[in-house]
């Protein structure tokens, strides 16, 4: 997703920001002005929005009706568990390894890279199985006696979304 690799970008440019931080408190004991952080803070937003939008839509969209707002809550408590994760293993990782800020943050770049992949993955999985029940497959699903393979199985009421606004 587009997303992921906004994130990407955004920790990578977060760690050059920090090496040119620490570099120049070193030479000179200068300080940068915080608008330095501001790029930072747009990419990340913006990957934020385009990643948790696609992942509420596919959620929400790949959900029965009566299912909805519990795929979403779930969602949601995957968000909050990986932020969890991200204060356990920022603190192990930088207790254990001693590493500077700036690693840490490419750290969390490779992440979002190894994420990215996963996801395409998984999504090149679910086409394949889409159109795998699309073109009549075993998958199909369940038809009854009276539906051969020219004729199309019967709709099921509860595939119908429930808001036309969101088609």
């Amino acid at each position: 997703s587009a997303g992921m690799a906004l994130g990407a970008l955004a920790f990578v440019a977060s760690a050059a920001l920090e090496r040119g931080i620490v570099a120049r408190e070193r030479r000179a004991g200068a300080r940068l002005s915080v608008a330095w952080q501001v790029p930072q803070f747009a990419l990340m937003t913006a990957a934020e929005v385009l990643y948790s939008i696609t992942g509420l839509e596919f959620a929400y969209s790949g959900a029965p009706p009566a299912l909805k707002s519990v795929t979403q809550s779930v969602w949601l408590l995957t968000d909050a568990v990986g932020n969890l994760l991200t204060v356990l293993v920022v603190g192990s990782i930088s207790e254990t390894l001693g590493l500077e800020q700036s690693a840490e943050f490419l750290l969390f770049a490779g992440g979002c890279v190894l994420a990215l992949l996963w996801f395409w993955w998984l999504a090149q999985d679910a086409m394949r199985s889409s159109n795998s029940i699309a073109h009549g497959g075993i998958e199909a699903g369940a038809r009854s006696a009276d539906e051969g393979p020219n004729k199309p199985a019967r709709e099921d009421p509860r595939d119908a979304d429930i808001d036309p606004l969101i088609n």
